[in-house]
């Protein structure tokens, strides 16, 4: 995607970073509070910290359905970790003061990345021009493939004509579930 389109998905992935640094430092406090705490910190802590981290992936997504699914996935651990700090008041674990700002930033969190899931839906695909003095040059993968293949070429025989390429026999098994008991196979 082009750098406009991606600007929203870069913020989100900036305030997702500081939200699960925070998640982390939530749960290593709820950590000592006892049996439920430690449960409610391990799923925040895997739910809180998915957040950024898919929403860091998705910028590296190599076509628009791969972009949108990994901010769809955000945007699900975002609702996880909603319910798991609602819990975690609503079970005493944690008082809501205590949660006030991991529990807005979540909902905000959310709230962008829904956002960017419906603007990157509705806008258009767009390739990131390399500056004018790469456009002659292959990508690095396009580079890779090429130096493969030649090496590849120094080592591997030539192949055979078209005809004779795939011209090994079919070897095909026998059905025994048919046999007759007692019938050897022929």
């Amino acid at each position: 995607m082009n750098d406009a389109a991606t600007m929203p998905s870069r913020i989100i992935s900036e305030r997702a970073f500081e939200f699960a640094r925070r998640t982390v430092k939530l749960c290593e406090r709820l950590w000592k509070r006892g049996y439920a705490a430690c449960k409610i910190a391990d799923q925040l802590f895997d739910s809180g910290t998915s957040i950024g981290a898919n929403a860091s992936e998705s910028q590296g997504g190599q076509t628009k359905p791969d972009f949108l699914a990994k901010l769809a996935i955000a945007r699900k651990e975002s609702w996880e970790t909603v319910y798991w700090l609602q819990l975690a008041i609503s079970s005493e674990v944690v008082t809501k003061d205590e949660v006030a700002w991991e529990l807005d930033e979540a909902q905000q969190l959310k709230a962008m990345i829904t956002q960017a899931i419906k603007t990157g839906q509705s806008s258009d695909w767009r390739v990131v021009h390399e500056p004018s003095s790469m456009n002659h040059m292959p990508s690095a993968i396009s580079h890779g493939a090429f130096q493969l293949a030649r090496v590849a070429s120094v080592f591997l025989p030539e192949p055979a004509s078209p005809s004779t390429c795939y011209s090994a026999p079919v070897v095909r098994a026998r059905r025994t579930s048919r046999m007759r008991p007692g019938r050897a196979a022929a």
